[in-house]
């Protein structure tokens, strides 16, 4: 698994991602009409699912705010 990137987090469970596919996943996006997903969690699995147009699919990271 490559390095965390500090200043991004799940915005679902605000864990720590890396900028890196999931290792752990299994989904078959392209049948889904989706793009496989570009971040991950520590863990290699998919960032946490989230509704969108047409389907459930991978959140996409936040950026944290920097504290001044």
């Amino acid at each position: 698994m490559g390095h965390v990137c500090p200043d991004h987090y799940c915005p679902e469970c605000e864990e720590e991602v890396v900028n890196e596919p999931p290792t752990d996943d299994l989904t078959p996006y392209a049948a889904h009409g989706l793009t496989a997903p570009t971040w991950a969690h520590l863990d290699g699995t998919p960032l946490c699912p989230v509704v969108g147009p047409n389907s459930y699919q991978p959140a996409q990271p936040k950026r944290r705010r920097r504290r001044r």
